[in-house]
């Protein structure tokens, strides 16, 4: 009954997200985030979790700075993160990568699941859509993380895209327009 009510309360705190985000109640508060940072903290909160499927969460960032809503970002990274341990087996790498790539400030979430075909991946953004019967509520999803993710990204101006083999894993992308980005010094890599 406890994880029920956790499931439940997750769903109604996503779905107001949404409710507001769509009368754009939801208030954007950009401020400087330093990517690395950021992930590191990202990677720490998702540690349990992946732990208890053996799973290793590796960090690769150079330092990139960029406005944004600390805290909204976050919860997108967190959404997208869940979803690579949620999917790959047992043991497998889980990356979280900070790049600078042409004209954009990349933050990518990769996984080595069980990836999503073609058909599929414009539609995992929307709203209570599922692949399959593997991605159901059985696996603590809602079908609302991905389009949370979606809308967060573009109040904030920026991209998001997947790129996914079947059998491969996939890899989620935030592109920022790099305008809007301010450059340090490459560092890096934890892993765990």
């Amino acid at each position: 009954m406890l994880e029920e009510t956790r499931r439940l309360s997750d769903l109604v705190d996503a779905l107001l997200l949404l409710a507001r985000a769509d009368t754009d109640v939801i208030a954007v508060s950009l401020k400087r985030v330093n990517l690395a940072e950021l992930l590191s903290e990202v990677r720490e909160t998702l540690l349990v979790l992946a732990e208890e499927k053996n799973q290793r969460i590796e960090i690769i960032a150079e330092q990139l700075i960029i406005p944004a809503d600390r805290e909204l970002f976050r919860l997108a990274l967190l959404n997208l993160g869940h979803n690579a341990i949620r999917y790959s087996a047992e043991g497998l790498l889980i990356r979280l990568r900070v790049r600078q790539q042409e004209e954009n400030a990349v933050v990518e979430v990769i996984d080595q699941g069980p990836g999503i075909a073609p058909q599929h991946q414009q539609k995992i953004f929307e709203r209570f859509y599922r692949v399959d019967a593997g991605r159901s509520r059985a696996t603590g999803g809602s079908g609302l993380g991905l389009a949370i993710v979606k809308h967060v990204l573009q109040r904030h101006g920026a991209e998001l895209e997947v790129q996914s083999v079947l059998g491969s894993g996939s890899t989620f992308s935030c592109h920022f327009p790099l305008q809007r980005v301010q450059q340090g010094q490459t560092a890096v890599t934890a892993t765990g």
